[in-house]
């Protein structure tokens, strides 16, 4: 029966809310981590329409009427996004690993506190446990 195995793979598995619920406890004194991170991802997706704009913007208007102030504007505005883009990108990697990392560091001192407060007679008990 799949799912009953308490030691299944979690590929084997389906989705355990209570198990996502712990799990997102540890992501809560990263919070403003995540929202900013999050912030960031809807920030450069919103990055991402501003060229094709720039460029409609220039084929419709700028190329038409032969104004080369207009083009070297919109291209200077286009590249200033392409800037801005990464670094919202670049920041949003960072942070979502760094907060990654400190999670599964928080997870790890957890496990190892649990392992520690644990009786030499359960290791005796559960020969697994201990390998």
């Amino acid at each position: 029966m799949a799912g009953s195995d308490p030691h299944a793979e979690p590929d084997e598995q389906g989705y355990d809310a209570t198990l996502m619920r712990r799990l997102l406890g540890y992501l809560r004194p990263y919070r403003w981590t995540a929202v900013t991170a999050l912030v960031l991802i809807l920030a450069t997706a919103g990055l991402e329409l501003v060229i094709p704009w720039l460029t409609k913007r220039a084929l419709d208007v700028a190329v038409p009427a032969r104004d080369a102030h207009q083009l070297l504007v919109l291209a200077l505005v286009a590249l200033g996004a392409l800037v801005l883009e990464f670094v919202f990108d670049y920041s949003q990697a960072y942070l979502t690993s760094l907060m990654g990392q400190r999670v599964m560091g928080d997870l790890r001192a957890a496990l190892f506190a649990h392992l520690q407060g644990l009786s030499v007679a359960f290791f005796d008990r559960n020969p697994w446990a201990a390998s």
